[in-house]
């Protein structure tokens, strides 16, 4: 990112790809569904698909070029002090 001077790189879903359901399942533990709004979701779609398998996650990592057209790239120049970063604790937001 410095070499081609970026400040940030966030994934974007452009084709409205993601699933309702949470990576975490149908668990029912009270923090869980608590904080159910936060957790990250699977996608139904490449590169949104959690595969949960290291040998398939080695293989792309190893093989696949990072440039994506999921990927927004956004200067350092323009990068606003606190962009990419997550606003406010778990706990704050419950």
């Amino acid at each position: 990112m410095d070499d081609k001077g970026l400040g940030v790189i966030t994934p974007r879903d452009h084709g409205n790809h993601r699933l309702d359901e949470n990576l975490l399942g149908q668990l029912t533990a009270g923090y869980i569904q608590r904080a159910e709004h936060l957790l990250p979701r699977q996608g139904k779609a490449k590169p949104w698909i959690v595969r949960n398998n290291y040998a398939e996650d080695k293989q792309m990592m190893l093989r696949t070029p990072i440039a994506d057209s999921a990927l927004e790239e956004v200067p350092k120049k323009l990068a606003a002090p606190n962009q990419g970063r997550p606003a406010g604790k778990l706990a704050d937001a419950a």
